[in-house]
C-alpha cells in the first residue's frame, strides 16, 4: 500500500497547468452532453486553477487541488445564486440557461 501512495504522489507532482485546462474542457464537454449546470462550474474552476498554475509554476499539486476544491465550491454557489436570481427576475422560467 505504501508503494501505491508513493506512486500516486509522484504522479500528482507532475500535474501541469495544461492538465487543468484539459480537465476544464472535459467538464465543459460533459456539460454539453448532459446539461445539469454543475459540470460547467467545475470546468470554470479547473480553468481558473490552470491559469493560476500557469502564472505561478511553483504552486505545487497540493495547493492546486486545494484551490480547485475551494474555487469549485465558490463558483458553484455563485452560479446557483445567479441562476436563481435570473429565474426570479423572469429571465428564464425554468431557472436554467
Amino acid at each position: 500500500m505504501k508503494t501505491v501512495v508513493i506512486y500516486v504522489t509522484a504522479w500528482l507532482g507532475q500535474v501541469e497547468f495544461w492538465h487543468w485546462w484539459v480537465a476544464g474542457a472535459v467538464f465543459a464537454f460533459i456539460e454539453l452532453l448532459r446539461p445539469v449546470m454543475f459540470c460547467l462550474w467545475l470546468g470554470i474552476a479547473a480553468g481558473l486553477v490552470g491559469l493560476m498554475a500557469w502564472l505561478v509554476p511553483t504552486l505545487g499539486w497540493k495547493a492546486e487541488f486545494l484551490a480547485f476544491a475551494i474555487l469549485a465550491a465558490i463558483v458553484a454557489i455563485a452560479g446557483h445564486v445567479y441562476l436563481r436570481r435570473r429565474a426570479s427576475a423572469g429571465g428564464d422560467p425554468k431557472g436554467e440557461l
